[in-house]
């Protein structure tokens, strides 16, 4: 894998971090608009997260389901929204209580997000069998080595120099890569990459279902060429965009006060 490309991102990386100064001002000021704004990105973001694996439940039922409704549907997806409402709860109770990142907080967001296993051993744990990716290639990580590749990426988040941005999205390319786990992997590997961000004090991205083509491409580009640079770039570019609708979101909302 090479670094060097990752440099071309330094200027998104500087307007990124210009861009949270900005809203952390506005934010600790009118904290209401802020909660109002981050409820709307767990919907929205878990509704995303859940249809790019397939969900067929709509933004509208997913909101319902946030609020505490009953919606008709096929219980699985019901099933992933919830365990995915369930994960962010459990996740931004753990950033609150500045718990360090580790292989034990992934486990459990993946045992909430997995609500739907039809096998209960398979939520939390490392799986046993070897699997393909549909439609590549790739091998992930042989049974064998799972747990010390697990262990060597959350060591590597955990000592990274480089800037959280990057540390957060080169930790998604390495999750998936190994695909520790039985199912779930997507939406634990996005859950996680958001718990580094917020955990270093910037905002959680939203992956949108739309962009879907282009994420998982950006995801093949390493793990067929070992080049991280599509997905870092997808990723900044997604957080950059998502940065500057809750900047605009707040002063809307300021001003209206």
């Amino acid at each position: 894998m090479s670094f060097d490309q990752l440099k071309e991102l330094n200027p998104l990386l500087q307007h990124i971090d210009t861009m949270q100064e900005r809203i952390d001002g506005i934010k600790n000021a009118h904290p209401d608009a802020y909660e109002r704004i981050m409820e709307s990105w767990a919907i929205e973001s878990t509704y995303n997260s859940n249809n790019i694996e397939g969900s067929t439940l709509s933004l509208g039922d997913t909101a319902l389901l946030y609020e505490g409704a009953q919606v008709e549907g096929p219980a699985e997806d019901i099933q992933q929204a919830e365990g995915g409402f369930a994960a962010l709860r459990f996740l931004n109770k753990a950033i609150a209580e500045d718990e360090e990142f580790s292989e034990a907080l992934i486990k459990r967001a993946h045992e909430l997000a997995f609500a739907e296993a039809k096998d209960p051993s398979t939520r939390g744990t490392y799986r046993t069998v070897e699997v393909e990716i549909t439609g590549t290639n790739f091998q992930p990580t042989p049974v064998a080595y799972i747990a010390e590749r697990m262990a060597e990426i959350v060591s590597s988040c955990q000592r990274s120099k480089v800037h959280p941005v990057i540390t957060s999205a080169l930790f998604h390319l390495e999750f998936e890569s190994i695909h520790p786990f039985i199912n779930a992997n997507g939406r634990t590997g996005r859950l996680m990459s958001n718990f580094l961000l917020m955990s270093a004090g910037y905002e959680p991205i939203n992956i949108q279902a739309e962009s879907r083509s282009r994420y998982i491409m950006s995801l093949r580009a390493f793990q067929d060429a070992d080049d991280p640079f599509p997905f870092a770039k997808f990723f900044c570019t997604n957080l950059a965009d998502g940065l500057l609708l809750t900047s605009n979101s707040l002063q809307a909302g300021r001003e209206k006060q």
